[in-house]
């Protein structure tokens, strides 16, 4: 066998090699069948055509490595045009004003747990305490993990991880919380209890 004739068949083999180890472990390409020389394709980004490999009778047609293409400045124009679903600003509302009770459903010294809707109809709770002063309004979200915070003995307790809030100030007394609970306006208007949210 000529010196020739050898490197035609280790071209082949060579190629052949490619080509399966290719396959084998799944390498990325064009999943359309190579049909003639020339042909191209688009495929995750790149521009793939159909070349020639190998040498002799053992000549197959292929796909070649691909060349990265450049998005066109109207398909630039167009993605940026089209606003990302994950941006879209929340519509700003404002606040309003939530009729949670009769000021007759709470003493001096005592807290209570009132349910209302927020701006946005959800079902929110809010600790109406009355003090000598008057009324205070806070959020019942714990500011550890979120959790809703429930009275016990006149102290606001988070049952997930044991936070406990003065119910007068809203303070974190004991943690993990260490922040405080959030404070509304709250009012007495013709006997009810109103807070602004």
């Amino acid at each position: 066998m000529s010196f020739l004739s050898r490197r035609r068949v280790l071209t082949s083999i060579i190629g052949f090699i490619v080509l399966t180890a290719d396959n084998a472990f799944g390498a990325v390409g064009p999943t359309t069948k190579c049909r003639f020389v020339g042909q191209t394709t688009i495929f995750h980004g790149k521009k793939y055509t159909c070349i020639k490999s190998g040498s002799g009778k053992k000549v197959v047609l292929v796909w070649n490595k691909g060349v990265k293409i450049a998005p066109t400045p109207s398909a630039i124009a167009i993605a940026s045009a089209t606003p990302s679903p994950s941006l879209k600003p929340k519509p700003i509302i404002s606040p309003i004003e939530i009729e949670l009770g009769y000021s007759s459903d709470i003493k001096v010294g005592d807290t209570v747990l009132f349910d209302g809707r927020d701006a946005y109809g959800k079902l929110k709770s809010y600790a109406i305490t009355r003090t000598s002063a008057g009324l205070i309004a806070l959020d019942t979200v714990c500011t550890h993990e979120g959790c809703a915070v429930i009275l016990e003995k006149k102290v606001l307790v988070c049952p997930c991880h044991i936070s406990t809030f003065n119910s007068v100030s809203g303070a974190a007394e004991s943690g993990p919380a260490n922040s405080p609970l959030k404070k509304y306006q709250v009012k007495e208007v013709a006997g009810k209890i109103i807070v602004t949210d």
